[in-house]
């Protein structure tokens, strides 16, 4: 009697083994997908905190942005393209003499509500 050697993959084999496959590729993929959103946001966050950054700088040498009138302590600056988005800077002055607090609120869009601020940044001029 001779003995028959298997010496192939069944057709489950090979579906469990798709499968598991499939199941990796997938959570790896949602992985990237998550972390090049993260990756976006944080850029956009850098981009915002340097504007504010360079915003105040420039407060502190000569204004550049229009009073809207309404408060004299709330200025809003011209919107800046930066990577295809938009950021919409806005300063508020507020006077302890000496000291003059300059905080620059940078927004993601028009709307300036909380859930659109991307960063704040204060600085103090004597």
């Amino acid at each position: 009697m001779r003995i028959k050697q298997n010496s192939g993959f069944t057709l489950l084999e090979v579906l469990v083994a798709v499968l598991l496959f499939s199941f990796v590729f997938l959570l790896f993929g949602a992985f990237f997908i998550n972390s090049f959103t993260i990756s976006t946001k944080q850029d956009s966050e850098v981009v915002a905190i340097n504007l504010a950054r360079q915003i105040a700088e420039q407060w502190k040498i000569g204004n550049e942005c229009v009073n809207t009138g309404l408060d004299p302590n709330l200025i809003t600056c011209k919107e800046q393209k930066i990577n295809n988005r938009d950021y919409y800077p806005v300063v508020f002055l507020q006077d302890y003499p000496p000291i003059k607090l300059i905080t620059v609120n940078i927004y993601s869009s028009s709307e300036r509500i909380s859930s659109n601020l991307l960063s704040t940044i204060t600085l103090a001029e004597d």
